[in-house]
């Protein structure tokens, strides 16, 4: 397990700069980030590597389900 100052200093694609850990669950992480160059605010929903035999991921999963879902009330949007 990374100790936080290592999460929070954590940079994905040259993107997003790890700001804090908002929650966590038994399907993953999910942290507020900033834009570098926009300083706009996201949360990142970040998993363990899959244990699952297929090697899908339910990250993955859920993000094609709230794909399908875009645009509906409630439902987050996904950048």
């Amino acid at each position: 397990m990374m100790n936080k100052e290592k999460v929070e200093s954590l940079v994905f694609n040259k993107v997003y700069v790890i700001q804090k850990k908002i929650s966590s669950g038994s399907f993953g992480t999910v942290y507020l980030v900033q834009d570098i160059s926009t300083k706009e605010n996201f949360a990142m929903k970040l998993e363990e590597e899959s244990k699952d035999p297929s090697g899908i991921c339910s990250v993955l999963r859920e993000a094609d389900i709230l794909g399908k879902l875009q645009g509906i009330p409630g439902i987050p949007k996904m950048v």
